[in-house]
């Protein structure tokens, strides 16, 4: 059997992490099998792209390690938070014309840093197409199904399940793979933490900050965050912009 390194269990988290090779199935749950054969992140991308490949939970590969994150996503201080940032950097790009924007879902494949991983946002710009920094890849049977490479700007939104990775393993990956510009939200609890990261010399560091604004190199304007609370008392935000 493959080594399970890490079993979180709590309320309805369940976070699963095995090493590869995977020398026989694992039925994590019935939606969930990891098929035998995969031992690289090469073969892990066949996977991805197979009919067997799950369609629940967020499943990454990291240097050697199948990472199941079967955690229930939180509606409004997980969920909210993407849309909200996809609908701002969609109604600016429509403006900017200088890239797309992708949510929950587009996976992200980085040789370099030996990672496959879905982030919650991730904004590609046309230049880099063009200059080969990131590279479509299309599926075995139609679309396309891959990013490959690194893409201007990243952003995660912290749950439960994922603190360690969002704050530390993706940052440190990310930075390695050459991405430009990482954004990291928490709002889990009040004040929402919301930090824009450019790439220093040896890490990401984070930007200077305006009365509470805080600028984007890669998309040229500043941005902030506000929330406010329904009619029902359930959290609202909208991610602000102005030049």
């Amino acid at each position: 059997m493959p080594l399970l390194l890490e079993r979180q269990a709590a309320a309805q988290n369940e976070v699963l992490q095995f090493r590869v090779p995977i020398l026989e199935p694992i039925a994590v749950t019935d939606q969930v099998v990891i098929p035998v054969g995969i031992v690289d992140l090469a073969t892990f991308r066949d996977w991805c792209q197979s009919d067997q490949f799950p369609k629940v939970g967020r499943i990454d590969y990291s240097r050697g390690i199948i990472d199941v994150d079967l955690s229930t996503e939180q509606l409004y201080d997980h969920n909210q938070v993407k849309v909200a940032i996809a609908a701002c950097i969609f109604y600016l790009l429509k403006t900017l014309r200088i890239g797309r924007v992708f949510g929950d879902g587009a996976r992200l494949v980085m040789p370099d840093a030996d990672r496959s991983t879905e982030p919650d946002v991730l904004f590609v710009s046309f230049d880099s197409l063009r200059n080969g920094r990131v590279r479509e890849i299309p599926g075995r049977q139609h679309g396309l199904m891959e990013f490959e490479g690194a893409p201007d700007l990243v952003v995660e939104v912290v749950s439960d399940s994922s603190v360690g990775k969002d704050l530390r393993e993706l940052k440190e990956q990310y930075f390695e793979q050459g991405v430009l510009e990482y954004w990291i939200v928490d709002a889990r609890r009040e004040p929402l933490r919301f930090e824009i990261l450019w790439r220093g010399s040896d890490g990401f560091e984070p930007l200077a900050t305006t009365d509470g604004w805080q600028r984007s190199l890669v998309l040229g304007r500043a941005f902030q965050f506000e929330q406010q609370v329904d009619e029902r008392g359930r959290p609202m935000f909208e991610l602000l912009v102005r030049e």
